[in-house]
């Protein structure tokens, strides 16, 4: 059956980055739709991942998939299996473990994303859609990386503060301020707890004004560096202490 995942993705770009974890994460990035005012990558982040997989068929041969009689044909953009044999396999062959509760399969979902290029299918309990900055391999990337540092609430800046000192410690000397700012945009992006007292939205918009305004570079330059010079790590004190 069709699932309306809130945005749709481009359909033609083959750049689909499919991203696992054993802490139960699975992580499918792909590049936002051309028509979508915000070209941030469309990241689907499934909790409780039990498996997942990218591969054929592709779209010109999606007919030879299994599930193709079962509502494949008409899905677009994503869908949800109802009665997966693949989920009932699964609680099969976990029956064996000594602590096996197969309510804990009932309450998993057969996610299904037809692709340009592959077919991404996900078994899991939960799924959130996000917005990322790209490129799609980046996107993927940086979920994970932020699972890794479960711990981060405890450190000033969830944990990022060192990425955001270097390139304003480094500005001006192995950093031009226009690529300073390019690595507090990318750290902010990733973490949307830190988009406002990182200035992002900020940073972006004097970014562009660089591009656009040759003549007035200079001066966006010093705008670039005195937002920088302003951060400082205590502005996002640890959420917990320690």
């Amino acid at each position: 059956m069709p699932w309306d995942a809130g945005c749709e993705w481009d359909p033609n770009a083959p750049e689909a980055v499919l991203a696992v974890s054993d802490r139960g994460r699975a992580v499918l990035a792909v590049n936002a739709n051309s028509p979508d005012p915000d070209q941030d990558c469309v990241v689907f982040v499934w909790s409780h991942a039990w498996a997942a997989i990218m591969g054929p068929p592709n779209d010109e041969a999606i007919e030879g998939h299994r599930l193709y009689a079962r509502g494949l044909s008409g899905l677009l953009w994503a869908g949800k299996v109802e009665q997966s044999e693949w989920i009932a396999d699964l609680e099969r062959r976990n029956r064996v473990h000594s602590g096996h509760d197969p309510a804990r399969f009932a309450r998993l979902t057969h996610f299904i994303l037809p692709l340009k290029e592959d077919t991404v299918e996900v078994i899991a309990e939960e799924v959130t859609v996000l917005r990322r900055p790209g490129p799609t391999t980046s996107a993927a990337a940086a979920i994970l990386e932020y699972d890794r540092h479960g711990a981060r609430e405890g450190l000033a800046w969830l944990g990022y503060w060192s990425r955001i000192a270097r390139a304003r410690d480094e500005m001006d000397r192995l950093l031009a301020p226009y690529a300073a700012a390019q690595v507090v945009i990318e750290v902010a992006g990733h973490v949307p707890d830190l988009r406002a007292p990182a200035g992002r939205e900020r940073l972006v918009s004097l970014l562009r004004d660089w591009d656009d305004h040759p003549a007035e570079r200079q001066r966006i330059n010093d705008q670039i560096r005195e937002h920088l010079r302003s951060l400082r790590e205590e502005d996002v004190p640890p959420l917990i202490s320690g």
